[in-house]
């Protein structure tokens, strides 16, 4: 299994699953088992909730030739333009936990098709979030105190590897 990402490339805070759903069933009018058009497994709204358009091992309709046993997440929102919300970074976490999903399994849209999707600043997050260790929780949002805590832990743990001291 593979997990590939999305952006809805509509930019702005409204929710957005009608309005894909509407789109989708305009372009490939392919109805899922729970009822939707929508060619994604997911949709992350910017608030975090997440909305399902089709269930999990439900063939979707979003990355050609990979669309067969891949759940397909999309993030609302333009990310050419628009960074992810926290909300939306923290749903994903989840959901990616949900769907017993590796790090190593998440995919871009950009990597099977030539297109822009999932949009530099989201691509830039789940570079991010692929890159953290399996026991490390994903970076949401930490307070300064803590985040500087952190970078501390990780130099001084640079610093025992060259066997240098640190005070």
């Amino acid at each position: 299994m593979q997990i590939f990402i999305h952006h809805s490339a509509i930019a702005g805070t409204k929710e957005q699953f009608n309005r894909i759903n509407a789109y989708h069933k305009q372009k490939w009018n392919s109805i899922s088992s729970l009822g939707f058009y929508g060619g994604y497994t997911y949709l992350l709204e910017k608030s975090g909730k997440v909305l399902q358009y089709r269930a999990v091992g439900e063939e979707t309709i979003a990355q050609k030739g990979y669309n067969s046993g891949n759940p397909a997440i999309c993030f609302a929102g333009n990310f050419e333009t628009e960074d992810p919300t926290q909300s939306q970074k923290k749903a994903f976490a989840e959901l990616v936990g949900k769907l017993g999903g590796g790090r190593g399994q998440i995919r871009l849209h950009k990597d099977v098709s030539a297109t822009l999707c999932p949009g530099k600043n989201l691509i830039s997050y789940i570079e991010e979030f692929k890159s953290i260790k399996k026991d490390e929780p994903p970076v949401t949002m930490r307070s300064i105190s803590d985040a500087i805590e952190l970078i501390r832990q990780k130099v001084a743990a640079l610093f025992r590897q060259l066997g240098l001291a640190f005070a």
